[in-house]
C-alpha cells in the first residue's frame, strides 16, 4: 500500500498537480500548479482554457514537523472568449488554498 504524504500533510493540494517537493534544510518548498480544466470568467461566466500568461504565487504555510513550508503555486491568467465581456483577462483562483491577494505574485513566461 502506497502512503501519499502530500495528500496527508497538504490536503489543500489534492486538486493541484504537485511537480516538486524540495527539502531545503529548515524549509520545505512545494512547487504545484493548477490543472488545465476550463474556468468560468468572473465577469460573464463563460468557461475558457485559453491561457494568456502564468503567475507564481508564493505562500507561506504553517510549519510541518518544525520546518517552515513555502508553497510556490503556478496559476493561469486566462483570456475571456466572450467578446462582449468587459473583462479581457482574469487570474484563476484556488478556493480553500489561497485567498485573493494573499500571496506575492511573480509574472513568469509561458
Amino acid at each position: 500500500m502506497r502512503f501519499d504524504l502530500i495528500k496527508v500533510l497538504f490536503a489543500g493540494l489534492v486538486s493541484m498537480v504537485v511537480d516538486q517537493v524540495d527539502d531545503q534544510g529548515e524549509t520545505v518548498r512545494v512547487r504545484a500548479r493548477t490543472r488545465s480544466a476550463a474556468v468560468a470568467c468572473p465577469g460573464c461566466g463563460w468557461r475558457t482554457r485559453r491561457v494568456h500568461a502564468y503567475h507564481v504565487r508564493r505562500l507561506a504555510d504553517l510549519p510541518v514537523g518544525g520546518r517552515g513550508v513555502v508553497l510556490e503555486l503556478r496559476v493561469r491568467r486566462l483570456a475571456c472568449r466572450n467578446h462582449t465581456c468587459a473583462r479581457r483577462t482574469f487570474r484563476e483562483q484556488v478556493p480553500g488554498l489561497a485567498a485573493r491577494w494573499g500571496g506575492e505574485d511573480t509574472d513568469t513566461p509561458r
